[in-house]
Order: C-alpha cells, then sequence, then structure tokens
C-alpha cells in the first residue's frame, strides 16, 4: 500500500490522506484504522489517533503495539483508567515487549 510506505517515510502529511482514501474504500480495514491512528498520534492530533485506534479495536485488530499505543495516547489524554486497562491486554497479547509493562 502507498499509504505504508508515507507512513515508513515518516511523512505524515502524505501517508495521512493515503490512509483515509484508501479507508474510504475498504472501511472494515482494521490495519489501515490503526495505521491512520499512528499518523495522527505523530502529528499530535490524540483525539483522532484514539478515534482510529478504537475502530480499528472494534474491526478485531489484536495486537500488543496496538494496545500499547493506545494505552499511551490515553495516559496523554489523562483518562488512566482506559490506558491502564489497554497496557495490561497489550501485556496479555506479549508479555515478553518490555515496552508494555
Amino acid at each position: 500500500m502507498t499509504a505504508d510506505h508515507y507512513l515508513a517515510l515518516e511523512d505524515y502529511s502524505v501517508a495521512i490522506p493515503l490512509h483515509r482514501e484508501f479507508l474510504q474504500k475498504h472501511p472494515a480495514n482494521a490495519l489501515a484504522h490503526y495505521h491512520l491512528g499512528f499518523a495522527y498520534g505523530m502529528t499530535g492530533d490524540e483525539m483522532q489517533e484514539l478515534h482510529e485506534y478504537q475502530h480499528a479495536i472494534a474491526l478485531g485488530l489484536s495486537r500488543w503495539d496496538l494496545f500499547l499505543n493506545t494505552g499511551v495516547a490515553f495516559l496523554a489524554s489523562g483518562n488512566l483508567r482506559a490506558a491502564t486497562n489497554a497496557l495490561q491486554r497489550a501485556v496479555q497479547l506479549d508479555p515478553s515487549q518490555s515496552e508494555s509493562h
């Protein structure tokens, strides 16, 4: 996907609209929602970041790094309960990832 290429290059000004365009055609693509959320987070848009992460989770994406990033975003927004829940889920999914602890 071209959008992921720009995400990898950390060119979020291009990655965000490309992900949004992709999601218009493939709204159930949980990984694309996760990647869009990550791009939003890197630009400081925490509300959109959390919205996309939650969309990815609702679509069934269950990756430790998604829950880690969700937890960090909730922590930054001051929602400690949601942050704790997300980080605990990240640990459950892959206890070997020290970042989640």
